[in-house]
């Protein structure tokens, strides 16, 4: 929260500029003066309610590791990393979601009565779209601010580059490959 700290100093110094100009019956030393008091003020109310949400977020998940990250165009998101109750969760909608594909295209029986070259172009898009159920679901469960991911994304109202962003840095907090082998 050391910025909350610097924008006050900010604040401060735009108010001590201001009583100085007053004494002088100056309207203002510089016109940006008043343009920094406007973004300071918005800086600091912003800030204010992040420290608010944080502190919902941190009560209603006391044992969790937390994780902020700010995008330019769609905001601040709290993260949780991805942990083996996560992986299992994942592991059994996706086989719920192959399961009920499968039966959705008639099934094992008849699937293998199609021709190879048919088979594995079924099995091919159950397989990729099996994908998007697993990352579906690390996004619902480890995105914990804002709280309408899940309606989002089952409403296709995600940006798709945000949809990888998020994917992407909950890998890295989960420890994802990130790590040095050093042969000893």
């Amino acid at each position: 929260m050391d910025e909350v700290r610097s924008l006050k100093r900010m604040q401060d110094l735009v108010e001590i500029i201001e009583e100085v100009n007053k004494e002088n019956k100056y309207e203002a030393i510089d016109p940006s003066v008043n343009e920094i008091k406007i973004i300071v003020e918005g800086m600091l109310e912003k800030d204010e309610k992040l420290e608010e949400i944080v502190k919902e977020v941190k009560a209603k998940y006391p044992d969790d590791d937390l994780f902020s990250i700010e995008t330019m165009y769609n905001g601040y998101y709290i993260l949780r990393s991805q942990d083996m109750s996560d992986v299992s969760e994942g592991a059994t909608r996706v086989q719920t979601y192959i399961d009920t594909e499968i039966e959705a295209k008639g099934g094992p029986e008849h699937l293998g009565k199609l021709p190879p070259a048919q088979q594995e172009k079924i099995y091919r898009a159950i397989d990729d779209s099996a994908g998007d159920v697993s990352n579906n679901t690390i996004l619902e469960r480890c995105v914990l601010y804002p709280t309408d991911i899940k309606d989002k994304i089952d409403n296709g109202k995600i940006n798709s580059g945000l949809y990888s962003l998020l994917l992407d840095r909950i890998a890295e907090i989960s420890e994802w490959g990130n790590l040095t082998v050093e042969k000893i």
